[in-house]
């Protein structure tokens, strides 16, 4: 079941967070989470780059809420920047939640020990029924054999990749970036209990473009 009703439920909205960790800084404008059992200190906690794997995990177990939604979410570090586009997620249930929307992300990443840059645009991304329960206790338990995650439709609106081709100069004629894309990825799943009994997977638009001197 994807219904929830936590007891102690309160909303929480937090404005303007910032976190740090080794790897670079993330930055959140607005989080808006309805009817929770969590309070703004363990959504800071979960949202927290810093936070432990740990818990991360707990409080992801027993968080229950109608809804949450993050806007502005920002990662920026050594490696490049990610942007994502607004994300939500309704009916969450201790692992399980009914479905999440995630509009896009944008990335900027550094190929090393080069100036070059690589881009990935990831387009819409929308998950309905989804089940994460299992694998967090399992990493919870250090029982990785028992990894289990579902999903009973999932459509995704595909990516757009460029990046150099290290054996072509930039300034050859046509330039020299490589070109991945594609077009969308639909699946569907039915389950009975935690077993698929069949699952039908689409995958649309593939292309790739190499520079013309490549």
């Amino acid at each position: 079941s994807f219904s929830s009703a936590p007891v102690f439920a309160g909303d929480v909205i937090l404005d303007n967070l910032t976190s740090r960790e080794a790897r670079g800084v993330l930055l959140i404008a607005r989080v808006e989470v309805i009817n929770s059992n969590l309070t703004a200190d363990d959504v800071r906690l979960l949202l927290d780059a810093s936070s432990d794997q740990k818990t991360v995990l707990n409080l992801i177990a027993r968080f229950s809420a109608d809804r949450m939604t993050i806007n502005g979410l920002t990662f920026s570090g050594d490696d490049g920047t990610m942007i994502f586009a607004p994300l939500s997620m309704t009916q969450i249930d201790q692992g399980r939640v009914a479905r999440i929307v995630l509009d896009g992300v944008d990335l900027d990443l550094r190929v090393p020990d080069t100036p070059n840059v690589s881009q990935l645009k990831i387009r819409a991304l929308d998950v309905e029924r989804a089940d994460f329960a299992s694998l967090v206790k399992a990493i919870l338990n250090g029982r990785p054999e028992e990894i289990d995650f579902r999903a009973e439709k999932f459509t995704w609106a595909g990516f757009d990749w460029s990046g150099p081709d290290e054996h072509v100069k930039a300034n050859a004629p046509g330039g020299n970036r490589i070109r991945l894309s594609l077009a969308g990825v639909n699946a569907t799943t039915q389950y009975e209990g935690h077993a698929p009994v069949r699952s039908v997977a689409e995958i649309n638009g593939l292309a790739i473009e190499l520079p013309p001197t490549s």
